[in-house]
């Protein structure tokens, strides 16, 4: 399990080598390490013996350090909590995250009215 800063957010990314009943995996995220947030749950294959990669792209998260782990969960219930790995995003610059209308509603960038631009270090800006 590890993770890295791109120009579009937190790439999470690990791989398994082979999968035996497994149903899926789970991502928490916390900026301090006491309070786990999930964050997303990834399917898993099921049961294989052929190398599988998954990765998990996070848009939303705060100028400052991002903790994440990993847990893989099987059909009958039984899981396992993977390392925690951390993203340092003091020096990030805000991604944007999405552009909704006066009701909320998601818009493209061209809607011809007030938008607001949600930025994932929290900031939204108000554009008409």
């Amino acid at each position: 399990f590890k993770g890295k800063q791109t120009d579009e957010g937190n790439l999470l990314e690990w791989a398994t080598a082979t999968e035996t009943n497994n149903h899926y995996f789970t991502i928490y995220k916390t900026y301090y390490p006491i309070n786990w947030k999930e964050v997303a749950k990834v399917d898993g294959v099921g049961t294989s013996s052929f190398t599988h990669y998954y990765k998990y792209l996070e848009r939303e998260y705060f100028n400052d350090i991002s903790y994440y782990y990993l847990t893989q969960t099987d059909y009958d219930g039984k899981s396992k909590d993977y390392n925690i790995i951390s993203i340092d995003n003091r020096n990030a610059k805000p991604q944007l995250i999405k552009v909704t209308n006066t009701l909320g509603q998601e818009v493209t960038e061209d809607y011809l009215g007030i938008k607001f631009f949600h930025y994932s270090d929290g900031t939204i800006i108000k554009r008409f």
